[in-house]
């Protein structure tokens, strides 16, 4: 069975690029580790293959070295890190909106229901106003006869328009966004 490589990808990575680019300049493992000395990293030729090989960790300041012996770009050791912080990000914002869209949502339900009360009101009063016209005897004034009618007419596309925004609100609120907001639908 195969050992398990315990190595972070940046260190598998890394350790692939100085194989290859050591092998492309034919410099020695001990030629290598010598340039490293000179930097301050206590590297010896057999660290080097090791390193290659998998078989030793790379401490990250014995990366930066090599990196700069070898010409290489410096490894991607933050990745992970920074994905997590981005997701972090992601998912505060995701978590700001959506509490934005929670208020938005249930304001837009609380005016659906004031919308529906006073549309049950208004029609309750233009029923009552209709029963209330069909009694009075035929001594009415014609002007008031029209202004009444044009009052009737109004309040009817005031309903009408009311119904057309309850409808509305209906349809925001059945999306799967409002339907997941609803009192009680979690």
């Amino acid at each position: 069975m195969a050992p398990v490589d315990a190595r972070t990808p940046w260190e598998a990575d890394l350790a692939r690029r100085l194989a290859a680019a050591r092998e492309k300049a034919q410099a020695s493992t001990e030629e290598v580790s010598k340039i490293a000395r000179q930097y301050g990293v206590l590297l010896y030729g057999d660290d080097i293959v090791k390193i290659e090989a998998g078989e030793r960790p790379i401490q990250l300041g014995e990366a930066l070295v090599l990196c700069k012996v070898m010409d290489l770009p410096l490894p991607v050791v933050t990745g992970r890190v920074q994905d997590q912080l981005i997701n972090a990000s992601y998912l505060h914002k995701h978590l700001a909106l959506s509490r934005q869209l929670d208020k938005l949502l249930f304001g837009l339900m609380d005016q659906k229901k004031k919308v529906d009360d006073f549309a049950e009101k208004l029609a309750a009063v233009i029923q009552a106003f209709e029963r209330e016209m069909a009694n009075v005897d035929g001594t009415r004034d014609p002007d008031v006869d029209t202004s009444l009618h044009a009052l009737l007419d109004t309040a009817d596309a005031v309903a009408k328009s009311f119904h057309d925004l309850d409808r509305r609100l209906d349809g925001a609120l059945s999306t799967p966004a409002g339907r997941a907001r609803e009192p009680g639908s979690q």
